[in-house]
């Protein structure tokens, strides 16, 4: 029963990551007077998960034999189709059985009263992550894949949230859109901070392999600068905003000091500081949760 192995394929981080996010799209809607319907944004997520998990098997397919030749780090997989090479045709089947079963559930809940944006933002954020790491487009691979994952983690999965509960997405939303993208960008360049060496000797064109260590720790602080700007002019997440500004500080000083090592799990650990904060700031201040 090798197959078992599969589930090792799963990040839990990114997991719990969407599900932060897709809680603070919920959150959001909220706040703007939108009410909680347990079983449509319970539904909601299951789209979120699975179109997720998907992106899990389909990354370790496509990249399996890139990862064979690299050392494995906190926030990667761990090999296990390169360990087990007669799994990857099992793993390519659930990735696209798990998309399938995200689009089908958008569509079925657009049936039932959910905007048709629930199946534009589903099948796109599917697409747009099959696309990530698939021949001949292989994102990237072509200094579009830190895009690509700003987009379906910072807007796509919030604003999927925010949808569902909201029936609509409208200028309630519009606060959060900007900075939490750009923090999606700091996410998808500091999870490719420690394999810039290694992406630039594979041949693989990353965003951060292009800029170096240093000019991409430098884009970060600028992107959390701009973040924490627009945070402070909309009266939110104020408090949330200073961790990963100050996170952005710690990563360029790892960097000189040639520790990206720490750096960058400092940052990374700083955006889930920032939206468990955002979150409760949110849970606190958001109206008709049991109505």
């Amino acid at each position: 029963m090798s197959w078992l192995k599969l589930y090792r394929i799963i990040r839990p981080y990114i997991v719990v990551g969407g599900l932060l996010g897709y809680i603070l799209g919920v959150l959001l809607a909220m706040k703007a007077g939108a009410s909680f319907q347990f079983p449509m944004v319970a539904l909601g997520y299951l789209v979120v998960f699975f179109g997720d998990l998907s992106t899990h098997f389909s990354n370790d397919y496509y990249d399996k034999e890139i990862d064979g030749a690299q050392v494995r780090k906190l926030f990667s997989g761990v090999n296990v189709l390169v360990k087990n090479p007669q799994l990857a045709s099992l793993a390519i089947y659930i990735s696209i059985l798990l998309a399938f079963a995200s689009v089908i559930l958008a569509f079925t809940l657009m049936l039932i009263g959910a905007s048709v944006l629930v199946v534009l933002i589903a099948s796109g954020a599917v697409f747009l992550g099959w696309l990530y790491s698939a021949p001949p487009i292989r994102l990237c691979s072509r200094g579009l894949g830190e895009i690509s994952i700003a987009l379906g983690v910072g807007f796509g999965i919030p604003a999927f949230g925010y949808i569902i509960t909201n029936g609509r997405l409208d200028s309630g939303y519009l606060p959060l859109m900007i900075p939490l993208f750009l923090y999606g960008l700091v996410l998808s360049i500091s999870l490719g901070l420690p394999d810039i060496n290694f992406d630039a000797r594979v041949g693989k064109n990353t965003l951060t392999s292009q800029l170096g260590s240093f000019w991409s720790s430098m884009f970060i602080i600028a992107l959390c600068v701009i973040s924490s700007g627009i945070m402070w002019l909309e009266g939110l997440g104020v408090v949330a905003s200073l961790l990963p500004l100050a996170a952005s500080f710690v990563n360029l000083l790892a960097v000189l000091n040639e520790y990206e090592w720490l750096g960058y799990k400092v940052q990374i650990g700083s955006l889930f500081g920032f939206l468990c904060l955002l979150i409760i700031e949110f849970a606190s201040t958001s109206s008709g949760l049991f109505t």
